[in-house]
């Protein structure tokens, strides 16, 4: 999914504020993954997802365009998705209230002219979910989208053992 900057309004602003504000405690439980098996630890995750941030730079420097830059704060809007998608039990780009990536992207204090997601769930490795979106047309553009300049990644596991996976993809408004 992509978006062009358009300016919110101030009344759906105060909903998405509201909302994440009445989510924050829910976002606890099945964090972290492994290449290999489930784990607890919230910082393997982290790992995990900055491997698919550094496969995705691959990707992009055999299409021969320039590697994106890490963001923070796509990484949160990212991983907030991840948990989101398992708390509530869906799978899409639009939360269940139709608040897309680029309203996550600048609850999550990026400011942005470009935005741009990839999800998937069920792939188990880095090198799976990568070779998915690959294989994918949208999420192919997505990958080599020569407008964006940064990521953010977010890897959880559900509770039951399936894996959820978010790119988030943006251009900072000063560019």
């Amino acid at each position: 999914m992509f978006f062009r900057f358009t300016t919110t309004g101030f009344k759906r602003l105060q909903t998405l504020l509201l909302i994440l504000a009445c989510l924050i405690p829910l976002g606890t439980a099945g964090c972290g993954l492994d290449l290999f098996a489930l784990l607890s630890d919230i910082t393997q995750s982290e790992k995990v997802a900055y491997e698919v941030f550094e496969l995705t730079n691959q990707e992009r420097a055999k299409a021969g365009l320039p590697a994106l830059t890490w963001n923070d704060n796509l990484a949160k809007a990212a991983e907030a998705h991840c948990q989101d998608m398992i708390d509530r039990n869906y799978f899409a780009h639009n939360t269940p209230e139709n608040l897309t990536p680029g309203d996550r992207a600048t609850v999550a204090g990026y400011n942005w002219l470009w935005v741009g997601e990839n999800i998937a769930a069920g792939y188990t490795t880095p090198e799976q979910v990568m070779q998915g979106w690959m294989n994918s047309p949208d999420h192919k553009e997505n990958i080599l989208r020569i407008q964006f300049k940064e990521l953010g990644v977010g890897v959880r596991v559900s509770p039951v053992g399936r894996v959820y996976w978010v790119q988030e993809f943006g251009t900072p408004e000063s560019d």
